[in-house]
């Protein structure tokens, strides 16, 4: 702290210094609350720090057009809006959005990305075009610029084409790996390249020879620390690492033919598996010291298996948040009637994710056989895991082993009319950003995309 002369050379007008400190990092911002009385209060009276919390979890569900936040009742979601389409991807509060546009649920705040050149990058050797996942990286507190990675699936992986015997034996991921790169900094695409440490994967053909369902499995990324862990095909990691332009193979913690769940939360990267014949959950934490020691820590393992609650609607009171769209002629033609009902829930004592003490449902326990399960995703600043369980959103916590019911997450509405709906995409929401978004990447908004 400065002393009494020295703060009153530091004096501005509030809504000069507001101005000012906007412009910074919120690594800066926690730092300037420091400096004197003034500059603490001009950063807590605007809103330029916000808390490390979860909103919610965003819902994307197949056959609706608008994501949903599913988050506790009485919850100010304030200007949480999600957007209508589909979510791609999710990083410290940015959504990308199917269509290739990028928003701030905190701020309301949208811009578009350019199309992704219809040239993908070709594989080298393969001679051919392939589709490719985007995936955020973005940082507040290092900078209010972010990336759009496209990441290639394996060649060829599900589809009639038959590559020659010679392009099977080529390694994957190749080295050089050549990836379309967004940058909101230069507001363009470039292809940048990057080189591997370790070994490969395996071959194009031990990657095709992989008998597990992918193609329709939505796999998640997480950017820490500056490198992005991309979980890919058959269940290896890729670490990339944009400030060197390298990447690493990191392979399962174990080889079984079941899909694995890449999170964020409390201590870093967590790799989760539930297997699915006994619901026995075991949770992994990456130990990524150097790029030289990369290995996986058992974290935590149930055991026997989990015992799921019973599906019961007087139990889990979380709520799907009212709709907000910036075009308020849905396709869906969803009612505020809904919401207001969705709503209009008893607040009685809840399970809080913020909070340590976690209160254990009172319904029996018992398996459920029949019951679909996925792991949706992880609390980012918790040991806490998420499921969906048949319609029912649960959350786990890995120090108690505690497992508690949520509540629904389907819109009533939607989920009562179409049988056929599933969540496509389940991502936790931290509003982490309060200030504007690039200028270079708003400048560009209104301008063609590139062909």
């Amino acid at each position: 702290m400065v002393d009494d002369e020295e703060a009153r050379g530091l004096l501005l007008p509030d809504d000069v210094l507001a101005a000012i400190l906007r412009r910074l990092s919120p690594w800066d911002l926690a730092a300037c609350r420091c400096v004197c009385k003034q500059w603490r209060d001009v950063v807590n009276g605007n809103g330029m720090l916000l808390p490390r919390s979860l909103a919610g979890l965003v819902l994307s569900h197949g056959n609706i057009r608008y994501a949903r936040l599913f988050a506790r009742p009485g919850v100010d979601h304030g200007d949480q809006c999600m957007p209508g389409g589909a979510v791609l991807d999710c990083c410290n509060g940015l959504l990308l959005l199917d269509g290739y546009w990028v928003r701030n649920p905190a701020t309301g705040a949208s811009a578009s990305v350019p199309e992704p050149p219809y040239a993908s990058p070709r594989v080298e050797g393969m001679g051919c075009l392939i589709d490719q996942d985007a995936f955020l990286a973005f940082d507040p507190a290092a900078s209010p610029h972010y990336e759009v990675f496209l990441i290639p699936p394996i060649p060829c992986i599900g589809n009639s084409v038959v590559l020659a015997p010679a392009m099977l034996r080529l390694e994957w991921p190749p080295s050089p790996f050549v990836l379309s790169v967004f940058s909101s900094r230069t507001g363009a695409w470039e292809e940048r390249a990057f080189g591997r440490q370790g070994e490969a994967a395996g071959t194009v053909a031990d990657m095709q020879q992989d008998t597990r369902d992918f193609l329709d499995l939505y796999r998640h990324a997480e950017y820490w620390q500056g490198i992005l862990y991309v979980h890919c095909q058959t269940n290896y990691l890729m670490r990339i690492s944009p400030s060197d332009s390298t990447y690493r193979v990191i392979k399962p913690p174990v080889d079984v033919n079941q899909e694995y769940l890449l999170g964020k939360s409390e201590k870093g990267i967590y790799y989760a598996l539930l297997e699915d014949d006994c619901f026995r959950l075991r949770v992994w934490i990456l130990d990524d010291c150097s790029c030289d020691q990369i290995e996986w820590r058992l974290r935590h393992d149930s055991g026997q298996g989990l015992a799921f609650p019973t599906p019961n609607s007087d139990h889990g009171n979380w709520v799907f948040a009212p709709l907000y769209s910036d075009d308020e002629s849905s396709d869906d033609d969803e009612s505020e009637e809904e919401y207001e009902d969705e709503e209009q829930v008893e607040e009685e004592p809840e399970w809080d994710s913020d909070d340590d003490s976690i209160i254990p449902t009172t319904n029996d326990m018992v398996e459920q056989s029949s019951a679909f399960t996925q792991m949706l995703a992880f609390h980012p600043y918790k040991e806490i895991v998420f499921f969906g369980r048949s319609s029912r959103g649960l959350a786990y916590h890995l120090s108690s082993s505690k497992l508690e019911d949520l509540g629904e997450v389907f819109p009533t509405k939607w989920y009562h009319i179409q049988t056929y709906i599933y969540l496509r995409s389940c991502f936790p929401y931290t509003p982490c950003w309060m200030g504007e978004l690039p200028r270079s990447f708003q400048s560009i908004q209104d301008q063609p995309t590139s062909g």
